[in-house]
C-alpha cells in the first residue's frame, strides 16, 4: 500500500528579512553614491585648481621671456612707454573695470625691443616716406600696418624709426612714429645713400594689460602701442587674470647718497606703495645718454631709461566658482593696488616675478656692423650683440 509522501511547506522571506535586506542595500547604494559624488567633486575642484595653475604658469613664462628683451638694440630712453594717452581712462596704473559683476584691476606695461633675427638693407627717401630694399631682397613676410622699422646708417652714425603705412614685397610707404620721447627724424644723407645702404631692422612693440574678452578677464599682449579702444591686434596670454600689477625697480647709487626716486626713505621702486597711485617713471626727468657715466646723477633719475628690473605680480582665478563654496579665497592686494573683498568661491593663485632688463644699461647704440666698411674684420661686431 502506497503511503502518501510528507512534503515540507515552502517558506519565503519574512517581512523582517526583506526590510533588513532593503536597508542593507540602501546603505550600500548610499555609500557608493557618496563616494562617486566625492570623487566627482574632487575631480572638478582639482580641475579648477589646475586651470588657474596652468594660466599662471603660461603668463609667467611669457612675461619672463619677452620682458627681458626690453630695450634690446634701442636707445634706452625708448625702451619703456609710460604715456597714458590712448589708455582707458588715461590711466596706466590700477585701472578698474567690471567683468561679469566682479572688479578687475590692471596696470599697463608697454615696451619696445629690436628683433635680433631680422636684418635687411635698403634706401630711405630723404623725406622718410618711402623705403626700397636692396636688389634681390624681399621682406620675407608682409609687414603689418603700423610696424615700426629702425633704419640705421652703418656704424650707427644716424638712425630713424618709422611706421609702415603700406608695403609690397620690396618696398614700404612710411610715416612718422609718435613715440615719447621722439625718435630721430629722417633726413640724414647716409640714410639715403645707395652706395652704402643703411640697415633695416624690425622694432617690436608690446603692451601687456588685462581686458575683457566675452565674460572673462584675459591678460593680453597687444602687438602695437596704439590706443587700446578698438585695437584688435593682440594675442591672449592667459585667461581669468583679475589683477595685473607692475612695479619698476630703478637704478640706485652704490653710496646711497642720492634721494630715492620714490621720496625720502624710499626703496627706489616705483609702483609698490599702496599709498601712491600712478607712481610711474617720468619722461620729463633728466635722461641719461650713451655718454653719461655710470655714476652720473642722470643715471639715478626717475626717467624710464633708468629702469633696471620690472616686478610683475598678477592673480589668476579659477574659471568658475566652486559650487559648494568650500574653495573660497578672498582677492589679494598686490603692489600698490588696494582691491579687497570677501571670499567668493573662486580659487586664486598669485604670482610675482622680477625680470632684469640689462639692455637699459647699454652705453653704445649698436647696429651691424659697428665699424664702417673697410675696417679690420677682426674689429667688426657683425650683429651688434
Amino acid at each position: 500500500m502506497r503511503r502518501p509522501g510528507i512534503h515540507a511547506a515552502r517558506r519565503g522571506f519574512t517581512l523582517l528579512e526583506m526590510m533588513v535586506g532593503i536597508a542593507i542595500t540602501a546603505i550600500i547604494l548610499t555609500a557608493v553614491t557618496a563616494a562617486f559624488l566625492a570623487v566627482s567633486r574632487s575631480y572638478h575642484g582639482e580641475a579648477l585648481v589646475k586651470g588657474a595653475v596652468e594660466g599662471s604658469r603660461t603668463a609667467e613664462i611669457y612675461i619672463e621671456r619677452t620682458l627681458r628683451m626690453a630695450g634690446y638694440g634701442l636707445d634706452p630712453v625708448h625702451a619703456f612707454d609710460v604715456q597714458t594717452a590712448g589708455l582707458p581712462g588715461n590711466d596706466k596704473d590700477n585701472y578698474a573695470s567690471t567683468v561679469s559683476g566682479d572688479t578687475v584691476t590692471t596696470d599697463d606695461l608697454a615696451f619696445r625691443y629690436r628683433d635680433p633675427a631680422f636684418l635687411r638693407r635698403g634706401v630711405l627717401s630723404t623725406d622718410g616716406t618711402a623705403l626700397t630694399l636692396a636688389p634681390d631682397t624681399t621682406w620675407g613676410f608682409t609687414p603689418k600696418v603700423g610696424q615700426a622699422l629702425l633704419i640705421a646708417c652703418p656704424g650707427a652714425r644716424q638712425y630713424t624709426v618709422r611706421r609702415v603705412v603700406s608695403s609690397t614685397a620690396t618696398t614700404a610707404v612710411l610715416t612718422d612714429h609718435a613715440a615719447v620721447p621722439a625718435f630721430p627724424g629722417p633726413g640724414a644723407a647716409c640714410l639715403s645713400d645707395a652706395s652704402e645702404r643703411p640697415f633695416v631692422m624690425l622694432v617690436h612693440e608690446l603692451r601687456l594689460r588685462v581686458i575683457r574678452l566675452g565674460s572673462r578677464p584675459y591678460l593680453v599682449a597687444f602687438r602695437n602701442l596704439d590706443p587700446v579702444a578698438g585695437n584688435t591686434d593682440y594675442d591672449p596670454v592667459a585667461a581669468d587674470v583679475e589683477n595685473f600689477q607692475v612695479a619698476y625697480v630703478m637704478n640706485r647709487p652704490r653710496t646711497g647718497a642720492a634721494t630715492p626716486v620714490d621720496g625720502t626713505g624710499g626703496n627706489w621702486i616705483l609702483g609698490d606703495d599702496p599709498a601712491t597711485d600712478n607712481d610711474l617713471p617720468l619722461t620729463t626727468a633728466t635722461a641719461p645718454t650713451f655718454d653719461t657715466g655710470y655714476d652720473d646723477s642722470a643715471r639715478f633719475s626717475r626717467h624710464p631709461a633708468n629702469v633696471r628690473a620690472v616686478r610683475v605680480s598678477f592673480t589668476v582665478r579659477s574659471a568658475r566658482k566652486e559650487s559648494t563654496g568650500r574653495i573660497a579665497f578672498a582677492p589679494q592686494t598686490l603692489e600698490n593696488q588696494t582691491l579687497s573683498g570677501a571670499a567668493d568661491g573662486y580659487y586664486r593663485l598669485s604670482v610675482t616675478t622680477s625680470v632684469r632688463v640689462p639692455n637699459l644699461a647699454a652705453r653704445a647704440f649698436f647696429v651691424p656692423p659697428i665699424q664702417l666698411t673697410g675696417a679690420d674684420p677682426a674689429e667688426l661686431n657683425v650683429w651688434g650683440g
